[in-house]
């Protein structure tokens, strides 16, 4: 028994030492994640990613985000029936490459061999027709049969439930579907440095765009591929002038996510302007980025705009487009500050012809017309010694064609009075002067600071008016 026992004791001291040595080594294998996925989402986000395997017949779903790439869910499907990379129409291949779902089919807008729903796909994309490939409407889709391995006509087929499974992950326009013959590993550490290496490379590209560089601008394509500029001159004149209104401009890439195919990188992001406190949003850009091994250059872009400049032909014009609208926010902007400037001291000041000059001729409050509400105004001024009033928190909270809305936190005191608010005011733009044309107020709880002020006036005694006079003093 004692023989026996030290046996078992031994042989579990080798088992020990063995996990031990399996763990350190399993430890030691570098993190690896699918090599199609370079820079998914941004941090704190999370995206989902499909690859299509053509050699497996299998498709996959990716989670990336909080730092990591997991698989999350895989069904089989079915590809073409005829191997390769499609060229042409009715070749019955499946592409290869970087594409996003743009569109969802119900089942009601379907015939019976596309299953329960369809998201086409954006091919051909730029890249492939640059190298002459055609044909359209690749999709994937379910099917109302028996799913067999490559047995579309250039399709991803999934079964019907699979792919009700799948819809769940998909945001058009946004999601990925990568389809490669076979795919790849490689470690997280590799992933990393080729997302700062693209991050560095579109930060330029934007830093060369924002300064109007043009020659810098031109460095970031590749030779072979010049892109339109005649847009180059107009956008640099607009550059220059949102400048000189002395705001900071910028050009951003929001929403960046970056993903490979061969030794292509696909960056897509949403492209916005920004002046101070203004944006323009231009639309989804997406950037075909080659990969030399020493330098990075641009082979290709594409422009998804907003539905607000779905009019504009030369897509190069969009940022154009979009600067224009930005420069008359920020100078709307600006008109506006000098307006509620103007506003206040004619208040502050008692000067009812000023503070007449400050609103629209439509002008109503309370039942009020113009008229009657600056005689209204005039009345309870000759009440006054004085009066106070400042602004603080301003916000530019809502457009629509000529008119802006703002809000901010109104202090106002008197020698008979004081109170603080939200004030609203809807503005609009007459004879090229912005006038107040409606205005709103509601009443906020004071600080203790404010009630402190408050406690020592009424010992001093200050009268308080009834919160129907607060309201319609304004």
């Amino acid at each position: 028994m004692a023989i026996g026992s030290r046996a078992v004791l031994i042989w579990n001291m080798v088992v020990g030492i063995l996990l031990v040595l399996m763990v350190d080594i399993l430890m030691a294998q570098p993190q690896v994640v699918p090599d199609v996925i370079v820079s998914p989402c941004e941090a704190g986000d999370t995206r989902y990613v499909i690859v299509v395997e053509k050699a497996t017949q299998q498709l996959s779903v990716f989670e990336c985000g909080n730092g990591s790439v997991r698989m999350v869910n895989q069904w089989p499907c079915s590809t073409g029936e005829v191997p390769g990379t499609k060229l042409e129409s009715g070749d019955k291949k499946t592409p290869e490459g970087v594409y996003f779902l743009v569109k969802k089919y119900e089942d009601r807008d379907l015939t019976p061999i596309y299953g329960i729903m369809a998201f086409p796909l954006d091919y051909p994309n730029f890249l492939d027709k640059k190298a002459g490939k055609n044909g359209s409407a690749i999709w994937l889709h379910g099917t109302n049969k028996e799913l067999k391995k490559n047995d579309t006509n250039g399709c991803v087929a999934l079964e019907n439930g699979d792919l009700e499974a799948l819809s769940a992950y998909i945001s058009l326009n946004r999601t990925p579907i990568i389809i490669v013959e076979k795919m790849g590993q490689w470690p997280v550490t590799v992933a990393e440095k080729a997302e700062q290496r693209v991050d560095g490379f579109i930060t330029g590209w934007r830093n060369a765009l924002t300064g109007g560089d043009y020659h810098r601008y031109l460095d970031f394509y590749d030779p072979d591929y010049l892109p339109d500029m005649s847009w180059w001159r107009e956008w640099r004149r607009m550059c220059e002038n949102i400048s000189d209104s002395g705001l900071p401009f910028e050009v951003t890439a929001r929403d960046i996510s970056v993903y490979r195919h061969d030794d292509i990188y696909v960056a897509l992001f949403d492209q916005v302007l920004t002046a101070g406190s203004h944006q323009a949003e231009v639309g989804k850009k997406k950037l075909f980025i080659a990969d030399s091994g020493d330098n990075l250059s641009i082979v290709g872009e594409t422009y998804y705009p907003l539905a607000d400049y779905q009019r504009v032909k030369q897509k190069e014009r969009l940022l154009v487009a979009a600067s224009r609208r930005l420069q008359a926010n920020a100078l709307a902007e600006r008109r506006i500050k000098a307006l509620l400037s103007r506003w206040t001291q004619a208040w502050e000041s008692m000067d009812m012809d000023a503070y007449g000059a400050c609103y629209s001729d439509g002008f109503s409050f309370n039942g009020m017309n113009r008229r009657k509400w600056l005689a209204y105004k005039r009345h309870l001024n000759k009440q006054y010694d004085f009066i106070r009033v400042e602004i603080s928190n301003l916000q530019f909270v809502g457009q629509s064609g000529p008119q802006r809305v703002v809000k901010f936190i109104q202090h106002y005191t008197s020698d008979q009075y004081s109170d603080t608010g939200m004030k609203t005011l809807v503005l609009r733009q007459e004879d090229g002067q912005w006038t107040i044309y409606r205005e709103f107020w509601e009443k906020l709880e004071p600080s203790p600071e404010e009630q402190t002020v408050g406690q020592a006036e009424k010992s001093t005694g200050v009268c308080f008016l009834s919160m129907n006079t607060v309201r319609s003093s304004g």
